[in-house]
């Protein structure tokens, strides 16, 4: 997953109650292609992938099915 920077920080973008929120996140320990973050993301929450620059916090999304 890429982690975009916003404002001079590295954030992620997970979906809470069907929306985009923007969590701020502090890269650690890379292994392969897996890199561990800290932050306020919680286990279990859905991040965006692949995020483009015109992703804002706050808009309604829907999740894809697999």
């Amino acid at each position: 997953m890429r982690s975009p920077t916003r404002d001079g920080a590295t954030v992620v973008f997970v979906v809470r109650d069907g929306k985009l929120a923007q969590v701020p996140v502090a890269r650690g320990r890379a292994l392969g292609d897996l890199v561990a973050i800290t932050g306020e993301v919680q286990t279990g929450e859905k991040a965006v992938q692949k995020p483009s620059a015109e992703l804002k916090p706050e808009r309604s999304v829907k999740l894809a099915q697999k």
